[in-house]
């Protein structure tokens, strides 16, 4: 390391400061990398658990709502049966194409099996909701009391079961995920705290090297300096440099020149006296 030592005082502070701004740099880093894994986890559960719990519960309501009240409240002559065709449509339009949005999503084991098990109800159910059209547009009164009252419920039933199952696999898979990313933030407090106390170390070790290898020299000039006050010529600051016979040209940084010169000025001062 005596390459170090022979730096000049200049070399070694800048060198001092670029390494306290690297130790910097890497703690913020680090910072920054944990602050992206718990924004990542937390993308996942709004965008694959809590904007999936919505489409469930708007595709429920479409279903329940816009078709199963509408049937109930055209027979109870609260609408009019053009009402209920209107809102039987966009209800249905609406659910299909949440539906796809949703199967757009991540989705878990569990939520693929019950999704499997309900694409098996779905022709019955369009099947239902297009019988009901039917009668509802041939005005058969009749028949629409025997639809709502006995064939319907059985229709609709599976369904909302099961997306009442989805939603409480969102709800789990999201407890999941907080769990997760709580281990996670954990995990990087420990890992950042971690590099700052290493950093703190590494530029306390490297303030106390350079400090030293300019304070140390600088003890040791002063201390001949007091000798050659009382008038002991017999001093040595062992310089490993050389210099010059004209002595306008010193070697090493400043320290190391102020040692060369001093000792020439005793040498000088030898010669003289």
């Amino acid at each position: 390391m005596k390459w170090i030592h022979d730096l000049k005082i200049r070399v070694k502070l800048l060198l001092a400061f670029m390494v306290t701004i690297l130790l910097m740099i890497v703690v913020a880093g680090a910072s920054f990398y944990s602050a992206r894994q718990i924004l990542a986890s937390l993308h996942t559960v709004f965008e694959d658990r809590v904007v999936p719990i919505s489409q469930i519960k708007e595709v429920s309501d479409a279903y329940l709502i816009g078709i199963v009240d509408s049937a109930n409240k055209v027979r109870a002559k609260k609408i009019t049966v053009e009402e209920a065709l209107e809102s039987i449509r966009e209800s249905e339009t609406k659910a299909d194409e949440i539906w796809k949005v949703y199967l757009g999503t991540y989705l878990v084991p569990k939520e693929k099996a019950i999704i499997d098990q309900m694409e098996k109800e779905f022709p019955p159910l369009k099947a239902g909701v297009k019988q009901l059209r039917i009668l509802l547009e041939t005005r058969n009164d009749a028949e629409l009391e025997k639809f709502v009252t006995v064939d319907m419920y059985p229709i609709f039933e599976p369904l909302t079961h099961h997306l009442d199952d989805l939603i409480r696999v969102q709800l789990k898979v999201a407890k999941e995920e907080y769990h997760r990313s709580e281990a996670q933030f954990e995990s990087s407090l420990a890992v950042v705290i971690t590099v700052v106390v290493v950093a703190f170390v590494l530029v306390f070790l490297i303030a106390i090297f350079f400090s030293d290898s300019i304070a140390a020299p600088m003890k040791k000039i002063v201390e001949v300096a007091q000798t050659v006050s009382i008038g002991d010529l017999d001093v040595d600051l062992e310089t490993k440099h050389k210099t010059h016979s004209n002595a306008k040209h010193l070697e090493g940084n400043e320290v190391q020149q102020l040692s060369q010169a001093f000792m020439e000025l005793v040498s000088f001062i030898k010669r003289t006296s």
